[in-house]
């Protein structure tokens, strides 16, 4: 029998209701509030410098058509730049895998968060997103905190506002706050064959931290739970927290010359992985070695798991972290 992959055609305004309800079934009921109210991220934004090559990288890794790039500046009005009026002109594909959505940004000549993050730092993880109720009080909450904003806009023909805010030390990366108020007018994903790794879902966003009690303590007070349990490796420390749309893990290396210690030593804090689970490690190790990309480190956590990191930073401006499936 085929495996069958789905992918959302249900809007993204009543995806986040609906992430929204399951957060707060009876089964999982938050320690305190979400700071934000809403403690579901449903986005990841990556800055490219080739949107179509991009686009195509990663409609090959879901199994999914090459996705449109848009030009967001026949979308977007009344975009502010640290506190200045600015044009808007990046070009922005968005990638609905089954439980969070990627965004892939390519900047263009205005200047723009998206620009000077590509400048900076290079390719990589620029944002993750929420949805929220009154997008001004809740970024004035965040500037309240140290958090400054960074970039706003609305989107036209009164579809909502957004705020691109650094939170960079609190959350280890930007923070975009999104109120909508109409239906996006982007149409769902085709489906186009099986995904390279054999699942559309990504179990993980991993962080490098150097705190690993500071960094966790934010993202409780944002998502409105309780600190996980510490998991100890002879290597570094870790929490991992189960969300509805992906499992955020927060890793602090001790000092030896380590993975994480090298990344925290050339890049700082910040996005480390993307996780996947896999039904055979060594196949997806392979498969993916003979496309050209390096395996950096293997091994078994003390829980048995079987992992793989692998170096496709330079397809998919992020590392690959393959967790083989339990049987």
């Amino acid at each position: 029998m085929k495996k069958s992959y789905m992918f959302s055609s249900i809007p993204l305004v009543l995806a986040l209701f609906l992430s929204f309800m399951t957060f707060f079934s009876p089964k999982a009921i938050a320690a305190s509030d979400p700071l934000l109210g809403n403690p579901i991220v449903h986005q990841i934004g990556f800055v490219v410098k080739d949107i179509d090559k991009a686009s195509t990288d990663y409609a090959k890794l879901f199994g999914i058509k090459k996705p449109a790039a848009y030009d967001m500046g026949s979308l977007v009005t009344n975009s502010k730049f640290h506190g200045q009026s600015v044009g808007f002109d990046h070009k922005a594909t968005f990638i609905d895998t089954s439980t969070i959505q990627i965004e892939l940004l390519q900047p263009g000549n205005e200047p723009s968060t998206i620009g000077e993050f590509l400048a900076n730092s290079g390719e990589g993880v620029h944002h993750t997103s929420i949805a929220v109720n009154d997008i001004q009080g809740k970024s004035a909450l965040l500037e309240s905190m140290g958090a400054p904003v960074v970039q706003t806009g609305d989107i036209m023909n009164d579809g909502g506002y957004f705020s691109f805010i650094d939170t960079s030390y609190m959350y280890k990366t930007m923070l975009e706050l999104v109120e909508i108020k109409t239906t996006p007018p982007f149409p769902p994903n085709e489906p186009a064959g099986a995904p390279l790794l054999g699942t559309n879902k990504i179990a993980q966003l991993g962080f490098v931290v150097n705190n690993l009690d500071q960094a966790a303590g934010e993202y409780a007070k944002l998502l409105g739970v309780d600190k996980p349990s510490v998991v100890t490796d002879d290597r570094f420390k870790s929490m991992i927290f189960h969300t509805p749309t992906v499992d955020i893990e927060l890793i602090e290396p001790d000092q030896t010359g380590n993975i994480w210690r090298k990344h925290l030593k050339s890049k700082g804090e910040g996005v480390y992985h993307l996780a996947f689970e896999v039904d055979n490690l060594k196949k997806s190790i392979d498969l993916l070695q003979k496309m050209g990309y390096p395996m950096i480190q293997t091994g078994v956590t003390k829980s048995g798991t079987k992992y793989a990191y692998m170096d496709t930073t330079s397809s998919f401006k992020v590392i690959f972290k393959l967790m083989e499936k339990k049987s």
